[in-house]
């Protein structure tokens, strides 16, 4: 089975960084604006990282549906967070819950949303299937 992935990669540095309030993107289009002429004038700007920037700019918090799988467990974990690197180091940590009847857990799939509330919405409608050849067509983009 392959992994597949939905949207952009997650940050990479393995943490989460300081963030401040999170802006909504709709309510942020004049301060965008502001700064994307402010940096072009300044010549500040890298144009090829330039969602990296206005996402730092703007401190814009992206949650995540993701699918992990244990294959000595033969299971399947569904959960939303804002980053998924660091809560897949977390379920293969020494812990309790579900996650610690196994230390082999792998990221198979994952979505991104604007808000948490997107985000929660999307994995209790996938948690609510109960059904492993769901999941799996999912995993695999047939649904």
């Amino acid at each position: 089975m392959e992994n597949y992935r939905v949207g952009s990669s997650p940050d990479k540095s393995g943490s989460s960084p300081t963030r401040k309030k999170a802006v909504h993107i709709s309510d942020s289009f004049f301060y965008l604006k502001y700064w994307l002429r402010s940096s072009l004038i300044n010549r500040s700007i890298d144009h090829k990282n330039i969602l990296v920037q206005i996402t730092t700019y703007f401190n814009i918090i992206m949650y995540f549906i993701y699918i992990i799988y244990s294959e000595s467990a033969d299971k399947h974990y569904i959960g939303q967070t804002d980053n998924v690197e660091k809560r897949l180091l977390e379920h293969n940590s020494v812990h309790k819950g579900f996650t610690s009847q196994a230390d082999d857990w792998i990221l198979k799939f994952y979505e991104e949303f604007n808000t948490r509330q997107e985000a929660l919405k999307r994995e209790k409608q996938i948690k609510s299937w109960k059904n492993r050849k769901f999941i799996e067509k999912l995993i695999n983009g047939e649904l």
